[in-house]
């Protein structure tokens, strides 16, 4: 029996070993948010990002594992044709590379950018081409750096970086930030990068204010690489038939969600065309808090509190109830100085205006009734925008319901304070107008447009839909005044309920 017991746990390990499958060996280097290390919250280093979580994912599918060495790209390529690394993540098809290795099904695109200084007198052409920007090389007139081995998704490009002899007209680097560096003090003209890690290194630099970005060339397809020299091509079909998987049942669109889509919208949060649409809002919501601080007939600071409260209020109630370390508001003093300034100009207007009795005129009346209207509407329907966004920055899931509630706290939560405060016998969001159910509508078309293949979705294509929600959140606050919908209530108010 103990001879039978010991033969049988011998087939048992056997069994266990076979069912655990080899260990692959991949390269990685620092391409933030594709593949990063991370500071876990045991202390301990990991590594991480979209390409080596979905390695990890895929190959889990086939029984294996994975083991990462870090390595330069181009001593990456070298070991993938000797096959002393398995595969690789995150490659786009290059002549040099395809007879040593087999290529995945793709599982995103990605898009070269040119990376420069911001100046505020720039000779340079804002739509560079390959084409252009290779003659300037030609004539030293420009001094472009790329990350030594590192494959653009422009052909053309590829092949002037590659050509041996070109390479005294390239600054070569062993990564983006030391292109970044080299950028600051003036040693290269502009860098080559993938767009959203270039930007993303950019950010987390500090130094969105100093660089930007511009696409050139076409978008390129990613693929997972597996070298000839140790695997056949049975096992690049079996891995596309992991990743077909991980599409089908979501879980590559999650991984899309954790790590690229924040960073996206971060960046966007950055760019100069939201600062303006956040300043709008500010100053919108303080216009419409100095209206009521007027019909009130409340003192300089409390005007300077009715106007403060919306911009701030809701962000201030969404931070604390996502738990954020920095508290959004407070992190620059520009959003309180203009609503210190908006308070200010509208005290010395209404002075003005007063002494001459201008607001005796029921025409002006109507008109600065319109103005707060509007004014409060353009504030509502930005600060929607800015909910969702911050709701995927702090990956709040599922998204569909928290982005509506987080656009609805961020977009009416200092409106239902400042009512608060006024002391009115009923909230104005939950009795005259239906800015929360607008805010929620809009939260949700817009969270779901996010989730829906995200993989595909391009910081063009967010800004896009931004700039929809907006338009669409305005548009129905103006339609629900001007067709006079009713709200739906659970009783009527009355004038005995008072």
């Amino acid at each position: 029996m103990i001879r039978y017991a010991r033969l049988l746990l011998c087939c048992m390990s056997l069994l266990s070993l076979s069912n655990q499958g080899l260990a692959y060996k991949s390269g990685w280097y620092q391409q933030d948010p594709y593949q990063y290390v991370q500071e876990g919250r045991d202390g301990i280093l990991n590594l991480t990002g979209l390409d080596p979580e979905l390695l990890r994912a895929t190959l889990s599918m086939l029984h294996s594992d994975v083991q990462f060495e870090s390595l330069e790209w181009h001593t990456h390529k070298e070991k993938l044709k000797t096959g002393d690394v398995d595969l690789a993540a995150g490659v786009t098809q290059t002549a040099d590379l395809e007879p040593f290795v087999f290529y995945s099904l793709p599982y995103r695109k990605e898009r070269t950018g040119l990376f420069i200084k911001k100046k505020k007198l720039s000779l340079m052409v804002d739509d560079h081409t390959p084409t252009s920007l290779i003659k300037l090389m030609k004539r030293n007139q420009y001094r472009l750096g790329v990350v030594r081995g590192f494959s653009h998704t422009d052909p053309e490009l590829n092949a002037f970086i590659n050509d041996p002899s070109n390479q005294n007209k390239i600054y070569f680097a062993r990564d983006n930030s030391e292109n970044i560096r080299k950028l600051m003090n003036d040693e290269i003209d502009g860098f080559l990068a993938d767009r959203l890690s270039g930007a993303t290194e950019v950010w987390r630099a500090g130094l969105i204010k100093n660089i930007r970005e511009m696409p050139i060339g076409q978008s390129s397809p990613v693929h997972i690489c597996l070298s000839k020299a140790v695997h056949s091509q049975a096992k690049i079909q079996q891995i596309n038939e992991a990743l077909s998987s991980l599409k089908k049942s979501g879980r590559l669109d999650k991984l899309f969600a954790k790590y690229v889509q924040p960073l996206v919208m971060m960046q966007t949060l950055n760019s100069n065309w939201f600062f303006i649409i956040e300043v709008i809002g500010t100053i919108a919501f303080a216009l419409s808090g100095i209206i009521l601080a007027y019909q009130d007939r409340i003192t300089l600071f409390g005007a300077f509190v009715y106007a403060l409260l919306p911009s701030a209020g809701g962000g201030i109630m969404r931070d604390l109830l996502l738990s954020r370390h920095e508290i959004a508001f407070v992190q620059s003093p520009i959003y309180i100085l203009i609503v210190l300034f908006t308070t200010l100009f509208s005290f010395l207007c209404i002075h003005l205006f007063s002494k001459k009795k201008i607001f005796q005129n029921k025409k002006v009346t109507s008109f600065f009734e319109i103005i707060y209207f509007t004014s409060d509407t353009v504030g509502f329907a930005s600060f929607i925008v800015l909910g969702v966004v911050v709701a995927v920055v702090m990956n709040a899931d599922p998204l569909l319901i928290w982005g509506p509630f987080i656009a609805f706290i961020t977009s009416t939560g200092g409106g239902i304070l400042r009512d608060i405060i006024r002391k009115k016998s009923y909230i104005t969001h939950f009795h005259e107008k239906p800015y929360p159910e607008i805010a929620v509508i809009w939260g949700f078309l817009l969270s779901y447009y996010l989730r829906i293949d995200s993989h595909k979705i391009s910081s063009e294509k967010i800004e896009l839909a931004m700039i929809y929600t907006i338009i669409g959140a305005i548009l129905m606050c103006f339609f629900w005044r001007m067709l006079s919908f009713k709200t739906l209530y659970i009783r009527k108010w009355s004038s005995s309920d008072e």
